[in-house]
């Protein structure tokens, strides 16, 4: 009986077209058009080049701001990550870390077509994420937890260079 109250109840809130703040508006009103450069991993962990490459393509393509040539862009971005780093944020009495922090952080430098700079700033994000007995589900765990912190990163910077073209 819970579940259907439950149900009823999410069902009812989006029904009637309530949003969470924030989803889907980054771009709204920037009529602007990014071509990335080829991404910069400072940091020692080569996979994040990947994620980095990965989640900055992917990012810029699903608000339809992603050119595939310098020429049909209105700037053009360098994105470097800096650095990432972990740090045991909840231990057990046992001193066995099952939670630990990811701290990223990026700069961003966009150039307009006569290659002037016409926004430079760095961002940083912490993302929480579970220590498992798996290794391999703990690199997964950390690889979500730094796509989530680009992810918030590159909103941050679309809210930020939109302020700076009004």
């Amino acid at each position: 009986m819970l579940r259907y109250l439950f149900l009823l109840l999410v069902f009812t809130i989006f029904g009637c077209g309530y949003q969470i703040v924030g989803i889907n508006k980054a771009a709204e009103n920037l009529s602007a058009s990014f071509f990335i450069e080829r991404p910069v991993n400072l940091d020692p962990e080569s996979s994040y080049f990947s994620i980095l490459y990965d989640e900055s393509k992917s990012f810029f393509n699903y608000y339809n701001l992603l050119k595939n040539s310098k020429d049909d862009a209105e700037y053009v971005l360098y994105i470097t990550l800096n650095n990432v780093d972990t740090s045991s944020s909840i231990t057990t009495v046992t001193n066995q870390t099952v939670q630990s922090d990811l701290r990223a952080s990026l700069s961003i430098k966009a150039y307009d077509k006569n290659g002037k700079n016409v926004f430079e700033k760095s961002y940083s994000s912490v993302r929480a994420h579970n220590i498992t007995s798996n290794i391999s589900q703990n690199v997964e765990n950390r690889n979500t937890a730094l796509r989530l912190s680009l992810k918030d990163m590159f909103l941050d910077f679309l809210y930020d260079f939109k302020k700076t073209k009004q």
